[in-house]
């Protein structure tokens, strides 16, 4: 028999890990906070979505840097020629693109068919649009297993309500803590030690 889902001691971790997470990055969670898909624009859409394409595969703290330099000097700063023909078949693109997302009832179908788009980082992407959304990427799944969720989008769908926070804005947290390397041992550590 599958064990329930483990709300309270996943909030615990979350209460215990949330000012570490925000230190780390106050303005980046104030900013998924606020974001919403109808503030969005088509240049918007495209940093949104050069920022996934060069975190795929990446270190975030790598791709952050490779995202200021292509802010500051275009496409041929891309170094990876798959990313780069991606990010320019789609800048070229854009207002195509942007109105197809606009108008489709079901935006994460639309964000899978762009270049170098996937099955994880479409939520990635849909997020950092202010859809709300989580990211199934490795650390979060594995926080969902650690606390019995059967995925990553019902934990923080569930957490989210708990703690009265966005799903985006959650899933940021919890990433974060991850990333920096804090997971709970076993379900009793449900805090920083």
């Amino acid at each position: 028999m599958k064990a329930l889902p483990d709300l309270d001691a996943l909030a615990s971790f979350y209460d215990s890990v949330k000012p570490l997470s925000v230190k780390y990055e106050a303005e980046v969670v104030e900013d998924v906070r606020r974001r919403r898909f109808e503030d969005q624009n088509e240049q918007t859409f495209l940093r949104q979505y050069v920022y996934v394409v060069l975190n795929t595969g990446m270190l975030n703290q790598v791709a952050e840097k490779m995202f200021t330099k292509w802010l500051k000097e275009g496409s041929e700063s891309v170094r990876n020629q798959a990313k780069r023909n991606a990010i320019k078949k789609v800048q070229k693109d854009i207002s195509m693109w942007w109105d197809l997302l606009q108008s489709s009832e079901n935006k994460l179908a639309v964000l899978s068919l762009l270049p170098f788009i996937g099955p994880v980082t479409k939520y990635h992407l849909a997020r950092n649009l202010g859809l709300d959304t989580a990211k199934p990427d490795r650390h979060l799944t594995r926080l969902a297993e650690h606390f019995d969720f059967p995925d990553v989008q019902s934990m923080c769908e569930a957490l989210a309500s708990k703690v009265g926070e966005r799903i985006g804005v959650v899933d940021l947290i919890l990433w974060r803590a991850c990333n920096l390397g804090y997971f709970p041992e076993d379900k009793s550590q449900t805090r920083l030690k």
